[in-house]
């Protein structure tokens, strides 16, 4: 018996994988739904599909109801990815072999992860000490330069100018101060902005410190409900964005990064 198979590089998201035994039904999409998408049972069960919106969506028994199969007839979404729109006739696969988009690497041995809640972007510019008299920080939020600040009076005041600074440009949520010495600002991004930080550097004064920019937490918008993976996005926000889906679902080939087709075994 086959257990393992390799990616051809014709095999697109949402192909089922081979002409062996697979149960497909026909549902009505309560929502537009993408290919290669886990879908869930609708609000009218016995006729209507749509996407997770809640762990329960996925956990509870009969409620995962396949994954949407792709088919030649479909357009494509504004973002590029072949979908079947509002009040189209979905093909569900139940049972059987599809390929997959993963949104991180998985292997034959991951868990099947599927995500219902969004992430938003979260990025940490980390000083490598205090600001003193005479210090000037520029910077970038999302490509735009920031005012250019001169140090006031204090590492904590000039600190929240740079907070301010940061929160009145657009896209940004939040910028927080924390960390040790009150050197860190945290900036969350709100859920559809690919947020960055860049060029941040602090000239004049007596000594200039360097600014260090991690993006800690990368954005999955709420539009990639459904999406497989293996769970490595999930406690990087607050709360739980991903759930298993097991038993039933197991991958069987491997992928390398995010955006690459895996094979998927289901039996739901």
């Amino acid at each position: 018996m086959q257990t393992s198979y390799v990616e051809q590089a014709s095999a697109v998201n949402g192909q089922i994988a081979d002409s062996g035994h697979h149960d497909i039904l026909s549902r009505q999409a309560e929502v537009a739904i993408p290919f290669g998408r886990l879908c869930t049972q609708g609000t009218a069960p016995d006729s209507q599909v749509k996407l997770p919106l809640s762990a329960a969506s996925i956990t509870t028994d009969n409620l995962p109801m396949g994954v949407a199969v792709s088919h030649h007839a479909m357009e494509s979404s504004a973002s590029g990815d072949p979908q079947y729109p509002i009040n189209a006739q979905v093909n569900v696969l139940r049972k059987g072999r599809v390929w997959v988009k993963t949104e991180e690497a998985v292997t034959p041995a991951s868990d099947v992860y599927v995500r219902f809640n969004n992430i938003a972007e979260q990025w940490t510019l980390v000083f490598s000490g205090d600001l003193v008299t005479s210090n000037v920080i520029n910077g970038k939020v999302n490509g735009s330069a920031i005012t250019p600040i001169t140090f006031d009076t204090t590492h904590a005041a000039t600190m929240a100018l740079i907070e301010t600074a940061v929160e009145a440009k657009s896209g940004v949520v939040s910028a927080t101060i924390g960390g040790t010495g009150n050197r860190t600002l945290t900036v969350l991004f709100t859920d559809d902005t690919e947020g960055t930080l860049t060029d941040w550097v602090v000239t004049l004064g007596a000594g200039q410190v360097t600014a260090t920019l991690t993006n800690t937490v990368q954005m999955h918008p709420l539009t990639e409900a459904g999406l497989f993976g293996d769970g490595a996005h999930n406690d990087e926000a607050s709360a739980a964005t991903c759930a298993l889906l097991s038993p039933g679902a197991k991958y069987l080939s491997s992928t390398t990064a995010a955006g690459q087709l895996a094979l998927l075994e289901l039996d739901l």
